[in-house]
């Protein structure tokens, strides 16, 4: 059962660390959003130690990374842009375009 925790643990900190790296951040503002020192932070990734749900939270309202795919890998099949526009707020659509631009700029940053 401990090895098996412990791949887990391993499992989720490379899905937390391919996250982070995908929305452009260092470990020290991962681990400064979280609240938790560089060193701990480190520890996540490494799977060293637990990603605790308080956690897990904080980035699905900070990021929309969903808990369900740093335990499982698993992500949602498909995303419709359109059928989400058409079915969403005005103010839900402005600050979707408006994530959507801030992401597109992280991910030219990290290109140049």
């Amino acid at each position: 059962m401990r090895n098996k925790k412990k791949d887990l643990n391993v499992q989720v900190g490379q899905r937390l660390q391919d996250a982070r790296k995908r929305l452009g951040y260092r470990q020290a503002d991962f681990a400064a959003i979280l609240e938790v020192s560089e060193e701990h932070y480190r520890k996540y990734e490494l799977g060293t130690v637990g990603f605790p749900i308080d956690k897990m939270s904080v980035l699905f309202e900070k990021f929309g990374i969903e808990p369900t795919y740093l335990i499982t890998g698993r992500v949602a099949e498909e995303f419709d842009v359109e059928t989400y526009l058409a079915n969403c707020e005005v103010q839900q659509r402005n600050i979707f375009i408006e994530n959507v631009w801030k992401f597109t700029n992280k991910l030219i940053r990290t290109i140049e």
